[in-house]
């Protein structure tokens, strides 16, 4: 469990949270029997039924008043009580999806990192090159961090970088220990929900876009033509939040003897063992295949991934143990994305997502870079209403595609678009990945946002060039 705030509660802010506790219980109880009622005296009750259970499920998440996986399993349950769904069937349909096979695979693959050095290695290999400048060492921090969630998920990616910052910051007291702190734990998340658009398995979310985006419109994107969009995206956005931070919170300068303390303390030996060595042998190889199923249909990124967290939990291999692995899986994910995508298929059955596409903004006479960019400011002022990426992907992007082929946009085109700003879920610590550092206690709320407002601003505009210039080159 992430603990949000650190140090002892104060009896205001614990009676604080226990009123907002019950107001979420309240609420979702409110909405819950309305769905039902809804169901059953209205004419199109199903619709406003859908529309209410899945309010109910958001309040929910946001006021994470009881775990993740119980309140899903909550709403599977009511889906066909309520007479949303016609049976249960229905409503777990969702948890059939390829989409759930690959977070699952997810974490082992991100398990597999964590049991060998591979990233610290990469970490050590930039700060020497970055000197003892402290502001070069927190690009060093946010390249690696990026890197590495390119192709894993961001939340273990901010979890393992987490550490090692943790770690780093052991080193400086005082006022020191707060700056370079307050940096290093917005730079962290931030770069690992930015790695995570480079690829489409740098996050679920990427993942479970392309499953919408099949389903919808029997069109893919291929990993090649994703990379080639994500990547530069990226990497420019990493530069400008890096900016950001350097020029709005200072980093205290870091001495020579500091930086030395710190990679000797990281204990990585020079030269690799054979399990790291089979890590990193198994990744590349897939990394390869990846790239591969831009050209042979044959191969499927999902089906790589879960064939190399099968290899990686070989005994023989020597790497994962399969049911120390199923023990530590964090199992909330799993349960959010099945949920949300079974709410997904029960909105396109029962007419949500026509009425939600008939009352989008008309914005369809508009020229494509301009259309694209108000999708990217739509994506990101939903984010504060639904501050939650599956669940944002899957009531929006249907949506979304069925306005595009309204409006002769590519359906290609916007479904990198809003997929990459949705992964970029940064703008206050309410995500799970920025409430991972949040619970550090070493910047406020707002204080990301200093940093995160003019971010996402920026972010709308360079993922709105970046796939511009690639539908051009693409033919899309």
């Amino acid at each position: 469990m992430i603990n949000i705030r650190s140090g002892n509660l104060s009896e205001k802010s614990i009676n604080s949270s226990g009123i907002k506790k019950y107001a979420a219980i309240i609420s979702a109880a409110l909405l819950i029997i309305s769905s039902w009622l809804s169901v059953r005296i209205f004419d199109n009750g199903e619709m406003a039924g859908t529309l209410l259970l899945l309010a109910a499920y958001l309040v929910f998440l946001i006021s994470e008043v009881i775990p993740i996986s119980l309140s899903s399993m909550l709403v599977i349950g009511l889906m066909p009580v309520t007479g949303v769904t016609g049976d249960l069937s229905t409503a777990i349909s969702g948890f059939s999806n390829q989409v759930v096979a690959f977070i699952l695979a997810s974490f082992g693959i991100a398990q597999a990192l964590i049991e060998v050095p591979v990233s610290k290695r990469l970490l050590i290999r930039i700060i020497k090159s970055s000197g003892d400048d402290g502001r070069r060492i927190v690009l060093a921090f946010m390249l690696s961090t990026a890197a590495v969630s390119s192709i894993i998920s961001n939340v273990p990616t901010c979890a393992l970088f987490l550490s090692i910052a943790v770690e780093f910051l052991n080193m400086f007291e005082g006022k020191e220990k707060t700056a370079n702190g307050r940096i290093l734990m917005i730079a962290v998340p931030v770069s690992s929900m930015i790695g995570g658009m480079i690829t489409p398995a740098g996050s679920s979310v990427n993942i479970l876009a392309l499953s919408i985006l099949e389903d919808y419109t029997d069109q893919k994107i291929s990993f090649i033509q994703w990379m080639c969009i994500g990547a530069p995206a990226a990497f420019v956005l990493i530069i400008i939040a890096w900016f950001l931070l350097i020029h709005i919170y200072h980093p205290a300068q870091i001495k020579k003897k500091d930086t030395e303390a710190f990679l000797e303390k990281l204990n990585v030996s020079p030269s690799m063992d054979k399990k790291e060595k089979k890590v990193i042998g198994i990744l590349l190889f897939s990394f390869v295949l990846m790239l591969l199923s831009s050209w042979i249909t044959s191969i499927s990124v999902m089906t790589v991934a879960v064939f190399s967290c099968i290899f990686l939990c070989f005994p023989h291999i020597g790497i994962l143990d399969i049911r120390k692995l199923l023990k530590d899986i964090n199992w909330d994910p799993v349960f959010l994305v099945g949920t949300i995508l079974s709410f997904s298929i029960v909105m396109n059955k029962n007419g949500v997502a026509d009425v939600l596409a008939a009352h989008f903004p008309d914005i369809g006479n508009m020229p494509v870079l301009m259309y694209l960019l108000c999708i990217s400011l739509l994506m990101f002022a939903a984010l504060v209403i639904i501050p939650v990426a599956p669940s944002l992907t899957a009531l929006m992007l249907p949506v979304i595609l069925q306005n595009a082929e309204k409006n002769g946009v590519s359906v290609l085109l916007v479904t990198i678009v809003s997929t990459a700003c949705i992964v970029n879920c940064y703008l206050f610590p309410l995500d799970t990945v920025c409430l991972l550092s949040f619970g550090h206690g070493y910047y406020k709320m707002l204080d990301m946002t200093r940093i995160t407002l003019p971010l996402q601003i920026s972010a709308a505009v360079i993922i709105t060039a970046a796939a511009y210039i690639g539908s051009i080159v693409f033919g899309w």
